[in-house]
């Protein structure tokens, strides 16, 4: 297989200009979480720039690397060949030196298997972090990630397929997405499956979408982890007759599962005629709610969003982020409201000096965010 050479990909990503001496940041900045981390080292492995993080998660209740964050920096680590220092459990400081640009290839990774006693860390975070280098790498890549699938605070497996996916084809690489099994909070141990096709000289192009057009359907599926059959259909029906005055076509689809634990969940698609959006429920393990609850949460959500024509849902605004800093020219789309996140990951891309990008407030419209990509310092 051949690989495209590091200095292509400098040029065609804007970079040519950036010195290679260790970018420090800090951890704890702004919503301080994972996302800093999954992004600056993804942001390494493209630069070729070494990294240091402090204060990695210190807001967090358990701060410094969790399972799910100690894969992230494994996988990174992995693709570079990089050296790594601080890379264990509970960490707060990560020193990251990339010795090669990504390498298109076959990947392994399981969150579970970070920490002893097993984890149920989101294995789709793992491949968002990874996705941005492979997408660059030129080449095609399989990668298989264990972990949990469909847990709270994290993408699911639902999401990244049907709006991840499709949505970061628009302005890059395709990264097919598949779920090979089923991994919820508290025992884990799903699997997602990814192919990302790179070509020779691949770069990610600017997104231009402030009109999503009209609401064309909603689909999703309601899943019970070793619940009575009735509570799938109960929380399908529940979403469907709150999503009815919508009037689009409405497909939720009632899901009984077999595994280690007990869950539930809704998870909704909104497609749009030039964009998607995804919403979801899931159930707390120690407050399991009602099955029109769950519905409720979720269509609420959907709700929001459709009332507030944004282009893009909050979670894929900060998600889309991070390529569009790298595209070929500027790029702007709305989001119903700003977050913590998406504040946080546009302070992070100037920070590394990639791009400027500033955010517009409507009147009563939804929030516009302009990124223009370039050397910024």
């Amino acid at each position: 297989m051949q690989y495209r050479a590091y200095d292509a990909t400098v040029k065609k990503c804007n970079l040519a200009l950036m010195r290679k001496e260790s970018i420090r940041i800090d951890g704890s900045y702004g919503e301080g979480g994972g996302q800093i981390l999954r992004s600056s080292l993804a942001l390494s492995v493209i630069t070729g720039r070494p990294i240091a993080i402090t204060d990695i998660r210190a807001k967090r209740p358990n701060p410094g690397l969790a399972a799910e964050h100690l894969t992230a920096v494994l996988a990174a680590a992995d693709i570079c060949n990089a050296a790594v220092e601080g890379a264990e459990l509970d960490s707060q400081v990560v020193n990251f030196t990339p010795t090669g640009p990504a390498r298109a290839g076959r990947y392994h990774w399981d969150v579970g298997a970070a920490r002893p006693e097993g984890s149920a860390g989101a294995a789709t975070l793992i491949l968002q972090a990874v996705y941005p280098p492979l997408a660059l790498a030129g080449g095609t890549t399989h990668v298989r990630i264990g972990g949990g699938t469909h847990v709270a605070w994290s993408p699911t497996a639902d999401y990244l397929i049907n709006v991840w996916t499709p949505m970061q084809a628009l302005i890059g690489p395709a990264a097919n997405v598949t779920l090979t099994k089923w991994g919820w909070y508290p025992a884990g141990g799903g699997e997602i499956a990814s192919e990302i096709i790179s070509p020779a000289n691949a770069t990610f192009r600017a997104l231009t979408l402030t009109d999503r057009g009209p609401l064309k359907r909603v689909t999703g599926r309601a899943a019970g982890l070793n619940k009575d059959p009735l509570f799938a259909r109960q929380i399908a029906d529940h979403a469907a007759a709150l999503l009815a005055p919508l009037g689009v076509d409405i497909r939720v689809e009632p899901l009984t599962l077999r595994g280690d634990c007990t869950a539930s969940g809704l998870f909704l698609t909104a497609e749009y005629a030039n964009c998607r959006a995804g919403f979801s429920a899931i159930e707390k393990p120690d407050n399991p709610p009602a099955a029109c609850e769950i519905a409720a949460q979720a269509v609420d959500a959907l709700r929001a969003h459709h009332g507030s024509q944004a282009t893009l849902d909050q979670y894929l605004a900060d998600q889309l982020l991070l390529p569009l800093a790298l595209a070929d020219a500027p790029s702007r789309f709305t989001v119903e409201k700003m977050s913590g996140h998406l504040r946080t990951h546009a302070k992070l891309l100037e920070h590394f000096g990639l791009a400027t990008i500033t955010f517009e407030e409507g009147n009563a419209g939804p929030l516009a965010v302009t990124i223009r990509p370039g050397a910024t310092k």
